[in-house]
C-alpha cells in the first residue's frame, strides 16, 4: 500500500504513514487531500529485477530506504609501494641454508686478531745472538727476514697471509661476501702455519750454528769464552700466530655448508684442483744432479726443515683442492687464501723481485732458484680457474 501524499510504501493495514504522518482520514499533517490506495501485492516469478526504476525514481518513491544517489566513486588503486610486500616480510625465515652455522662477529674477531698477529710477527725481533768470540757474521738481532735460507720475499709472504686473514675477517661482516671472506681467512690461516714452523726451525738452527762456530773459533785459539742467545717476544708471537691460523681455519669451515647459491662449474673446479696438485708437484721435481728422494731426506738440511718445507706444499695442495671441490663461495675464498703465499713466492722468484727471492717452498732439489715450469703451469691453471669461477658467480643474492 502506498501513501498518496508522499509515496512511502506502507504495510497492508497501516493507518498512519510513518513517513509524513498522514492518516486514513485523508488529511495529511500539513493539510490538503490525501488518499490511500490499496495496491494488490503479487508474487513475481523468478528473480526480482529493479532495473526498470531509475535512481531518481527510486529515491522519490523510497526516500528513507535508499542511500543518497550520487556518482560512484572510483576505487583508489593501491600504490606500488603499498601493494608490494615488504622484502623482509616475504623473505623466507633464515635457516641453515641461508646463514652459516656460526655467528660472523666472533669469527671476524678471531680472523682479524690472527691477521694482525701474523703481520706483527713478521716485523718483531725474534732472536739476538751475543758472544765475545770472533763470529761477527752471527752476532746481532734477527727478524723473520734475516733468517738464513728464507729469501727476501719470505717476510712479504707473512704480510700477505696476515692481510688475507684481516681482509677475510672484515668481509665476513658483509652479508653478500661473508662466506667468501671466511674462506679467504681460513685458507691464509692454513698455509701460514707451515711457514711459521719453517721460521721457528730456522731460528733454532741459526742459534745452533752460531754456537758451533763460536766453539770452533775458541778451540783454534782465536778467543771467545761466552756465548748467549735470546728468544724475543716476536718468536712467541710467531707461535701464537700459528695457533690462531689453525683456529681461523677450523672455525671458517662452519661457513662452508648449505650455501644457497648454485654450485660452481664442476669442470672448472676439477681443473682448479688439478692445477693446485700440479703446482705443488712442480716444486718436488729434482733438478740437475738431484734425486726425488732428496725432497724427504737431505744431508744438508735438518729434519724439521724438510718436514716444514713439505708441509708448505701439502697445505697449499690440500686446502686449495678442497676449496675448489667444495664448489661454493666459501670454497673460492679458501682456495685464494691457500694460493696467496704460493702465488707470491712463484711470481717474485720468477720475475726476480728483490735481491734473493726464493720459489715456493724455498727450493726444489737441484733447482736454480726459480720455480719449475710445472709449477708455473699449475699456478696459472689454478688462478685462471678461480678467476673464471669468480666471474661466473657474480649473480644477484637470493632472497
Amino acid at each position: 500500500m502506498l501513501c498518496h501524499h508522499c509515496g512511502n510504501n506502507m504495510p497492508l493495514g497501516q493507518r498512519v504513514c510513518p513517513n509524513c504522518g498522514a492518516t486514513d482520514d485523508l488529511t495529511p499533517p500539513g493539510g490538503g487531500p490525501a488518499v490511500f490506495t490499496i495496491v494488490e501485492q503479487t508474487e513475481i516469478d523468478g528473480p526480482q529485477r529493479e532495473a526498470w526504476a531509475s535512481p531518481d525514481q527510486a529515491a522519490a518513491w523510497y526516500p528513507n530506504s535508499l542511500p543518497p544517489v550520487g556518482p560512484v566513486p572510483t576505487p583508489t588503486p593501491m600504490s606500488s609501494k603499498s601493494s608490494q610486500l615488504d622484502p623482509a616480510s616475504r623473505r623466507i625465515p633464515i635457516t641453515n641454508r641461508d646463514r652459516p652455522l656460526v655467528s660472523p662477529t666472533p669469527f671476524a674477531i678471531v680472523a682479524c686478531v690472527a691477521g694482525l698477529t701474523t703481520i706483527a710477527a713478521s716485523m718483531l725481533r725474534i732472536l739476538t745472538i751475543r758472544s765475545d768470540a770472533a763470529i761477527p757474521q752471527y752476532l746481532g738481532d734477527y727478524t723473520v727476514s734475516d733468517l738464513d735460507g728464507v729469501g727476501t720475499n719470505f717476510q712479504i709472504a707473512f704480510l700477505i697471509a696476515g692481510t688475507m686473514m684481516l681482509l677475510g675477517g672484515l668481509l665476513v661482516r658483509q652479508r653478500a661476501v661473508e662466506r667468501f671472506g671466511a674462506g679467504l681467512a681460513g685458507g691464509a690461516g692454513a698455509v701460514i702455519v707451515p711457514m711459521i714452523a719453517f721460521a721457528a726451525t730456522g731460528t733454532d738452527s741459526l742459534a745452533d750454528r752460531a754456537l758451533q762456530q763460536a766453539q770452533y773459533v775458541s778451540s783454534i785459539g782465536d778467543g771467545g769464552t761466552t756465548f748467549d742467545y735470546t728468544l724475543h717476544l716476536g718468536f712467541f708471537v710467531l707461535l701464537v700466530a700459528a695457533a690462531l691460523g689453525l683456529v681461523t681455519l677450523v672455525i671458517s669451515s662452519r661457513f662452508g655448508r648449505d650455501d644457497a647459491r648454485p654450485p660452481s662449474s664442476t669442470w672448472l673446479c676439477v681443473a682448479g684442483s688439478i692445477g693446485c696438485v700440479v703446482a705443488g708437484a712442480g716444486q718436488l721435481v729434482p733438478g740437475d744432479g738431484a734425486r726425488f728422494a732428496d725432497n724427504f731426506s737431505n744431508p744438508y738440511s735438518l729434519g724439521a726443515f724438510v718436514v716444514s718445507r713439505l708441509a708448505m706444499i701439502g697445505a697449499m695442495v690440500v686446502v686449495g683442492s678442497i676449496g675448489f671441490l667444495v664448489a661454493n663461495r666459501y670454497g673460492l675464498g679458501l682456495t685464494l687464501g691457500a694460493l696467496s703465499i704460493y702465488t707470491w713466492q712463484w711470481a717474485s722468484s720468477l720475475f726476480e723481485v728483490g735481491n734473493l727471492a726464493l720459489p715456493p717452498a724455498i727450493f726444489n732439489p737441484g733447482g736454480d732458484g726459480k720455480p719449475h715450469i710445472i709449477t708455473t703451469v699449475g699456478v696459472v691453471l689454478a688462478l685462471s680457474s678461480a678467476a673464471t669461477i669468480a666471474m661466473l658467480a657474480r649473480r644477484p643474492e637470493p632472497d
